[in-house]
């Protein structure tokens, strides 16, 4: 992810997305202190839209808060490099399930799982372009687009091999 971002010149990043399984929460940084970021007022808007885009699907419910608000501080993770790198928007999605099948999801569980979290990361996108006042262009669009997708392929061949 470091060096595809890197070589990525004349982009405007805006969204970094890490999927991970398993506890149904979406965090934000910082995950390694206490200290919340500057702007986690900010953060917390997609946050929650995306939480609430999840719930319509199937009623799935999600945690929202910075990983130190939900968990022990740790050695922090990819959404804090992004933050760190200049992301204004950085988040980890835990998916499915809150504990009792852990990383070991049941298939029948698979695309309703899917299914939810594509609308949560629509939601994170339509807010997005209204709260920076961004009109869709194919290069902004194009950015956002390509760094979900990226994310969506990274997590689909995490599970294939």
């Amino acid at each position: 992810m470091k060096d595809f971002i890197g070589k990525s010149v004349n982009v405007n990043w805006q969204l970094y997305l890490t999927i991970h399984s398993y506890s149904q929460v979406i965090l934000s940084p910082w995950g390694y202190k206490y200290e919340l970021p500057d702007d986690y007022k900010d953060l917390m808007v997609l946050a929650y839209a995306a939480a609430e885009a999840i719930k319509k699907v199937h009623g799935t419910e999600y945690e929202v808060g910075a990983v130190t608000e939900i968990f022990e501080p740790g050695s922090g993770g990819s959404d804090d490099w992004a933050k760190a790198s200049g992301f204004k928007y950085s988040y980890t999605y835990e998916l499915r399930d809150t504990g009792e099948h852990g990383f070991e999801l049941p298939s029948d569980q698979i695309i309703p799982t899917s299914e939810e979290t594509w609308a949560g990361i629509q939601a994170m996108a339509k807010v997005l372009l209204k709260v920076t006042n961004h009109k869709v262009q194919n290069n902004y669009a194009s950015s956002l687009f390509a760094s979900t997708t990226l994310v969506i392929a990274t997590t689909i061949i995490k599970y294939m091999y």
